[in-house]
């Protein structure tokens, strides 16, 4: 039973794919950028999708998890695209991990 929700899955996610490639071909939806992230949070559904449903009960979680969790960054980076695209390189954030360094000579 779960296999079969699973290939159900698989099958619309991989209609969605295509029908979106036919709109887009017809029409520009987004920009260059937002293509991009959009076919990889295709790309990596369809395979943790495809992974989970040909990988044993044991593993088939976690791929199952790995699937969901791939389109966090997905979204985090659809949503702020513009930003991101307006953002100097080299500046410093509030995002970044790592010292903070005085740029100022």
């Amino acid at each position: 039973m779960e296999k079969r929700i699973i290939n159900w899955v698989i099958v619309i996610v991989a209609v969605a794919f295509v029908l979106y490639h036919l709109v887009y071909t017809q029409y520009t939806l987004q920009g260059e950028m937002e293509n991009k992230i959009t076919h990889l949070g295709f790309a990596l559904l369809i395979i943790f999708l495809t992974t989970a449903q040909a990988k044993s009960s044991k593993y088939r979680y976690l791929y199952l998890a790995l699937a969901l969790v791939s389109l966090a960054p997905i979204a985090y980076i659809r949503l702020l695209t513009v930003e991101m695209q307006d953002r100097d390189p080299w500046a410093i954030t509030n995002l970044e991990l790592g010292p903070e360094v005085d740029t100022e000579v």
